[in-house]
């Protein structure tokens, strides 16, 4: 699963990734560099409006479900590419977003995997951001009584930098993020695994797990020796 990601690429760069799709892409106000988005938190991102028309949105990431009469009991943060015509993603199939990403966290451990571990940080060889296959929702929040965006991040197969795990977020760009948004029956062809020979990792220091202390750029940098275990290769 990915429960942290950060965007600190600017919004030129951002603007310059959704245009690789060659869609009406519109302008993106400045922001200040998102060092790391967790669970319940707000993080960007591109999706159609109620004419069709795309459309940038500050949104939370857990997604609530159209009609929820309760909040669900666990946080729905991703949702799993073989679990799609199932409760609640049925229900949001046709509203499908991208998520701007740098890169994303995963523990050095298998998922329900007993105990602690260090954090590893997942990004392009090239340092360039990338999209996550998203899903979203504007309905009523059943805590607050109030509508608002909330998204998903979309898991797949994982490929082989992920090394203990079996899913990883769907990474998107250029055309394939292109068919992920347009309109249309569920695009299950762009829901593969991203070339491994295109990302790197490396372990990083463990305040990236803590999403109670202010981030600092620092949590996706590349741990020093004897700081937090060997780098990855």
């Amino acid at each position: 699963m990915c429960s942290a990601y950060t965007m600190h690429h600017s919004r030129d760069e951002v603007l310059l990734l959704a245009r690789q799709m060659q869609l009406p892409i519109p302008d993106l106000d400045r922001f200040e560099p998102r060092w790391r988005t967790g669970i319940k938190q707000r993080g960007l991102i591109l999706r159609p409006d109620p004419g069709g028309e795309l459309t940038w949105s500050w949104a939370r990431w857990s997604l609530v479900p159209p009609g929820a009469k309760e909040t669900p009991p666990y946080p729905l943060n991703n949702a799993r590419t073989d679990k799609l015509s199932s409760w609640p993603w049925k229900a949001v199939q046709s509203k499908r977003c991208l998520v701007p990403c740098s890169g994303f966290w995963e523990p050095e451990k298998k998922a329900r995997e007993k105990g602690t571990a260090p954090w590893s940080f997942y990004a392009l060889n090239s340092e360039e951001p990338f999209f996550m296959a998203g899903l979203w929702s504007d309905a009523l929040d059943p805590k607050s009584g109030e509508h608002i965006d909330s998204y998903t991040v979309l898991i797949g197969e994982a490929n082989d930098a992920m090394r203990v795990h079996d899913r990883m977020p769907v990474m998107l760009q250029g055309r394939a993020a292109r068919t992920w948004i347009e309109p249309g029956p569920l695009p299950f062809e762009v829901l593969q695994p991203y070339p491994a020979e295109a990302m790197t990792a490396w372990r990083v220091i463990d305040e990236a797990k803590n999403s109670h202390v202010k981030p600092t750029p620092e949590m996706s940098a590349p741990v020093k020796e004897g700081e937090a275990g060997p780098l990855l290769s």
